[in-house]
């Protein structure tokens, strides 16, 4: 099962098991940290209900003030740095889906490189450093296909975080 076998929403849901996945691995719970760990959380407010802007989503992702770009830019730990910096792909790409619900074509600047294949990229590169393995993101894929519906979203994001934590 590829990526593209799953639906728009499915999809966001893989974004946000692979920012779970690199919350998880963070150990300095800092104001950096948190600022990350709200993000995915709004993130995961406007998949379930919709009831988050796409401004305030893109908003996490890049504004004049804090941001995921900017906190990915002052980190000096590379290892961290890529971390976050998975996030800020992660949530561009919801950002990007967001955009796309409301059928607004015309995407911030941050956006305008973001598509299906942003988030391919990303896989691709966590399964090749070992971050994630392929067979854990089949097996998330195929659950994702076969369990997601409107009504179950919060079972879904239940059992991504499960997921995420036993790993």
């Amino acid at each position: 099962m590829k990526l593209f076998d799953i639906g728009e929403d499915g999809k966001v849901v893989v974004a946000l098991w692979i920012a779970e996945k690199m919350l998880i691995d963070i150990n300095n719970k800092d104001e950096d940290y948190i600022y990350c760990r709200e993000s995915v959380d709004l993130c995961w407010k406007w998949l379930i209900n919709r009831n988050v802007s796409k401004d305030k989503v893109v908003e996490r992702v890049s504004n004049d003030s804090k941001c995921i770009s900017k906190i990915v830019l002052e980190i000096e730990d590379i290892d961290i740095a890529n971390q976050y910096g998975a996030i800020l792909i992660c949530l561009s790409y919801v950002a990007w889906q967001a955009y796309n619900y409301e059928e607004e074509y015309r995407y911030p600047q941050d956006l305008e490189c973001v598509n299906d294949e942003y988030l391919e990229e990303l896989i691709g590169e966590l399964i090749d450093e070992g971050t994630i393995f392929e067979n854990k993101y089949e097996k998330m894929l195929t659950y994702i296909a076969d369990n997601y519906s409107e009504d179950k979203k919060i079972e879904i994001k239940k059992y991504i975080v499960d997921d995420v934590i036993s790993l």
